[in-house]
Formats: structure tokens, C-alpha cells, sequence
């Protein structure tokens, strides 16, 4: 009996058991308006099962929707990322050259600027966003010879590697803050993996990565 209703119980597993599904379900689109949609399903069950709404205090709704940031993007979409990028119509059986730098941001979008398909002198900026590559804005640029290195010698999933190698040594520093930014920087046509320094309240660290994103270096200045 609940408030002087009678409940069946094998009924009662059974929408629970469809509710619980159906909130998995809106949990995984990772959508903060998926909170109200939780609640109404909540409200629903309730209401069915002659309960009071408000009840069911163990069902968290919010812990798994505060992060609207998504962060960096995991490797699998990543190399997606790239694959997208090396696909693009003007680049079609042509070696694509990277020009001074790639940022891989929180928000999982992507910056950088490639050699321009057919006259070497210009540059123009790409920005990956939602899935998709943006299409190509001029920029102005100097030092080309000096500043470019083949994407085909860089792996965008390594810049997972980068920040979490980064991240797990800021644990080991007082004061140290985590990244969730990495960027490549290319001068000399040599590509470099940063953040380079890990700033804490006591210490100073220098910290160098290999192209592939393993740790190459770590030392107090």
C-alpha cells in the first residue's frame, strides 16, 4: 500500500525497470536539457504507480549533466578528424603541409592552417568543429619554408597522450594546474608537442614530448 493505494508489485518492476532504461538513455545524449526530460520520466513513473511526485531520491539527474564541456576529443574521433582533413577535395593526391601550428581545444574543436593545394605562397585556416571541417579563410603568413612539416607525420590522437602525461605530473607538483589544451608549434620544419612548462606555487618544469606524444623529457629549472 502507498498512500492508501494498492501497488502491484510485479508491475512496478516492470515500469521501473523501462524507466531506468529510458533515463540511461537520455543521460548518453550528454545534453544538459535532458535533466528536465529525466525529471518528466521521473514524474511519469510516479504518477503511474500512484506515487508522490518528488520521490526516488537515489536517482542522481544532474551529476552526469553538469559537464556540458565535452573536453578534447577521444582518440577514435580524432583520427577521424584527421582522416576528414587529409579527404578534402583540393587536397586529392597531393601532400598536405601543415603551417605553424595546431591547437586541439577543450570544447573538442580544432584549429590550424594548411599550405594553400596549388600556389605555395598562400596559407589558409581550417577550423574542425561539430564533426565537420570549416571551409578554407586566407591568412597572411611569413617564413613558409621555415614553418611547415607534413600532416602525414603527425598523429592528432597523440594529443591525448600529451595531456595526460602533462596532467599526471601537474599531480605531482604543488600548486600545479591541469591542461585540457594541446597545441603543436613548427618552426625549423620541426614539429614540437606543448604545453612546455608545468608552473606550481614552489617549482618551475620543463617537460618535452617526442612527435608521437610520449614523454621525451622532464626536468625542475
Amino acid at each position: 500500500m502507498i498512500n492508501g493505494n494498492t501497488v502491484n508489485t510485479p508491475e512496478m518492476e516492470l515500469k521501473a525497470k523501462e524507466m531506468f532504461q529510458d533515463i540511461e538513455l537520455l543521460k548518453q545524449k550528454n545534453d544538459p536539457s535532458a535533466a528536465k526530460e529525466i525529471q518528466k520520466r521521473v514524474n511519469k513513473f510516479l504518477k503511474e504507480m500512484k506515487m508522490p511526485q518528488g520521490g526516488l531520491k537515489s536517482i542522481d539527474t544532474d551529476k552526469p549533466l553538469v559537464k556540458v564541456k565535452k573536453g578534447i576529443l577521444g582518440a577514435a574521433a580524432l583520427e577521424k578528424a584527421e582522416d576528414q582533413l587529409k579527404k578534402l577535395p583540393q587536397y586529392r593526391n597531393k601532400g598536405i603541409l601543415v603551417y605553424q601550428s595546431i591547437h586541439f581545444y577543450e570544447d573538442g574543436s580544432i584549429n590550424l592552417m594548411l599550405q594553400h593545394p596549388i600556389n605555395s605562397k598562400y596559407i589558409d585556416a581550417y577550423e574542425y568543429r561539430k564533426g565537420a571541417w570549416s571551409a578554407p579563410k586566407p591568412v597572411l603568413a611569413t617564413d613558409i619554408e621555415r614553418r611547415t612539416f607534413p600532416l602525414s607525420e603527425i598523429h592528432f590522437a597523440d594529443a591525448r597522450k600529451v595531456i595526460q602525461i602533462y596532467n599526471a605530473k601537474t599531480d605531482q607538483i604543488e600548486g600545479a594546474k591541469p591542461t585540457s589544451n594541446a597545441y603543436i608549434t613548427i618552426w625549423d620544419n620541426r614539429m614540437r608537442w606543448a604545453p612546455r612548462t608545468i608552473n606550481g606555487t614552489r617549482e618551475r618544469y620543463d617537460i618535452q614530448f617526442n612527435n608521437n606524444g610520449t614523454l621525451k623529457s622532464f626536468r625542475q629549472e
